[in-house]
């Protein structure tokens, strides 16, 4: 291949810097206590990443020799078959890929193509690495989903690794977030619902003691800074796992209001008061706004759409109270900038026509950036606001 240039080495340095690449997390965690599964990760190398966009003849045979030469000894390291995915993503929508039925040269090829190939196109991250784990049992009549997915209960804790705090538990499989994408496919939804009293039950057993564990246990962990997502899997046996991080704020179920609840306690209500902002509406709107972009183009594209275009809108403008005051961000120039953007948006919103599709879009997609720059603005008095408690 030619000699890599520029956009493509910042392309590089971005995917290898994220904080959610599971080689970045997973050695500071690994020794913490909870049960994790044994983890082999295989770095790509630079020239061969962009080949898993396969747009050349040669990319496929790259990729084999990848596999062949790198991959296929790491998995020695692994009992049984093994759950593949990269720094970042899994592909889980399509189970097969991650849980292939055998552990054949060709079999882990078209897995590992098939996994990079979908987070570039969604541009999810992960793609400079390779991960591969030891399946987590579970029950042979597990409810399925995906494709072959077991519904276990999992369960997502915020911690706050600079507090060293356990913020609060969700259930993953949430009826409300949840059921609505699922249902999508008829055959999901019906084993969702054979599922769904199950998992409650027992994330109800779990919750009640997680936040303890999480205290307790990750506050050994060195090398972490702000909130993070820690996901937990509750097996066929009843044994809780350790199964991925991301940064708190780009994370399903991310709650600022909760956070900052969790955070400072009844205090939080005197900041919320301070913004002119009654706290129901405020919980209401961040528990809503990422199914409402969802629900008003369910008729034109698909869930994976949808998983990339929130996890873009989550990274690119929604910002974390607590993570900002933590990083005493913005500076007053920022805000500036802020300010015009709000501004600029404004006007964008008022200049629609929502008389089009296009229109229609670009309306809704101006209102989202503007109430997360509107949040971001909150987050510099919250600053301040927290630097007086």
């Amino acid at each position: 291949m030619s000699e890599i240039e520029d956009p493509h080495r910042e392309f590089l340095r971005d995917l290898r810097n994220n904080p959610n690449n599971l080689s970045f997390w997973f050695p500071k965690v690994k020794h913490c206590g909870f049960r994790v599964p044994k983890t082999v990760i295989v770095p790509i190398p630079d020239e061969l990443v962009g080949a898993f966009f396969m747009e050349e003849d040669t990319d496929a045979d790259a990729i084999r020799s990848f596999v062949h030469e790198s991959v296929m000894p790491a998995l020695k390291q692994i009992d049984g078959l093994p759950f593949i995915k990269n720094g970042t993503f899994s592909n889980k929508f399509e189970f097969g890929d991650c849980c292939p039925h055998d552990a054949e040269e060709e079999t882990i090829f078209r897995s590992i193509r098939d996994i990079q190939y979908e987070s570039l196109c969604l541009d999810t991250d992960g793609a400079c690495e390779i991960v591969l784990r030891e399946r987590i049992p579970s029950p042979e009549n597990a409810p399925r989903i995906y494709g072959g997915m077991p519904l276990n209960t999992e369960l997502r804790v915020f911690y706050d690794f600079t507090a060293h705090k356990a913020l609060y538990v969700n259930n993953y499989w949430d009826e409300d977030y949840c059921r609505e994408s699922i249902s999508r496919s008829e055959k999901d939804a019906v084993e969702y619902d054979r599922a769904y009293d199950g998992i409650l039950k027992k994330y109800k057993e779990v919750a009640g003691g997680i936040l303890d564990e999480c205290e307790k246990r990750l506050r050994s962990v060195e090398g972490l800074k702000g909130i993070w997502s820690v996901d937990f899997l509750v097996d066929s046996e009843g044994a809780v796992w350790l199964i991925d991080m991301a940064l708190g704020h780009q994370s399903v179920y991310w709650n600022p209001v909760k956070a900052i609840r969790c955070r400072i306690g009844e205090k939080a209500n005197a900041f919320i008061a301070s913004q002119g902002l009654p706290v129901e509406d405020v919980e209401e709107e961040f528990s809503m706004y990422r199914k409402g972009l969802e629900n008003r183009y369910e008729l034109d594209f698909d869930i994976n759409f949808f998983t990339a275009y929130n996890r873009f809108y989550q990274d690119k403008f929604c910002a974390s109270t607590i993570e900002l005051a933590a990083a005493e961000l913005p500076a007053s120039q920022e805000k500036d900038k802020l300010l015009r953007l709000a501004e600029e948006l404004h006007k964008t919103i008022e200049d629609a026509d929502l008389d089009t599709p296009g229109g229609r879009r670009k309306y809704d997609y101006a209102k989202l950036q503007e109430r997360s720059v509107n949040n971001i603005l909150m987050a510099a008095s919250a600053e301040s606001f927290l630097r007086k408690l």
